[in-house]
């Protein structure tokens, strides 16, 4: 679908990062970790933002209770999007019968998850630097040294894209919190992209635009 998710295993739980396109690609997500992990609950689902190809299946989690981790301006949206009677190719997805579980993360704040597990997770929130969206969330995994950014900037198999604003708040996210950063991966796209980026991969993006970044 041209989208990827990050899947954290935790003792006894998953974790999902990003829920792209609709219920029914949400379905498939859920099935075949159910099958991969030994039917371990998927129990939260980070969001980074509202857009469909990142969280157009939010449902599909929200239908097995996965708490939604979100900001507070996109509550209504997915409550009213998961109201509704979704009618798929061969299936119908009803409303939900209870009310999503929500962690808010506040604007311009950030949340520790999983201090004590091997892949804890910081979650920034900065979505009016993005020139993107107004609220956006960045997840940074510490002692991975990773750092997921939905779709703020693309790695091109080959060559450099130059880039401007969305890729300069990743940049300025990184510098401002000293975050130690070794692997950059996005949720989008997949096609001729590279597994992930570095910090040179994405200073080169900006150089053009930004020459005094170095």
């Amino acid at each position: 679908y041209n989208n990827k998710v990050i899947v954290a295993e935790h003792q006894g739980f998953l974790v999902v990062y990003e829920a792209p396109i609709n219920v029914s690609v949400g379905n498939e997500i859920i099935t075949f970790l159910k099958e991969q992990f030994d039917n371990k609950p998927i129990q939260y689902c980070f969001l980074s933002h509202h857009h469909p190809d990142h969280a157009g299946a939010i449902s599909a989690f929200a239908n097995i209770n996965s708490k939604i981790v979100t900001t507070k301006g996109n509550v209504l949206y997915f409550n009213k999007l998961s109201a509704g009677i979704h009618t798929l190719s061969d299936s119908s997805f009803y409303p939900l019968k209870n009310k999503i579980d929500y962690i808010i993360i506040d604007s311009l704040g950030s949340e520790t998850f999983f201090k004590k597990s091997l892949t804890p997770v910081v979650v920034y929130e900065s979505g009016i630097t993005t020139d993107h969206v107004n609220e956006f969330l960045y997840f940074y995994f510490p002692k991975q040294k990773t750092l997921f950014v939905g779709d703020l900037v693309i790695f091109p198999k080959e060559g450099i894209r130059d880039q401007k604003k969305r890729a300069l708040s990743v940049y300025n996210i990184i510098k401002s919190k000293k975050l130690k950063v070794d692997r950059i991966y996005t949720g989008w796209p997949l096609k001729d992209q590279k597994e992930y980026g570095t910090m040179a991969d994405l200073e080169n993006a900006l150089l053009k635009h930004y020459p005094g970044l170095k």
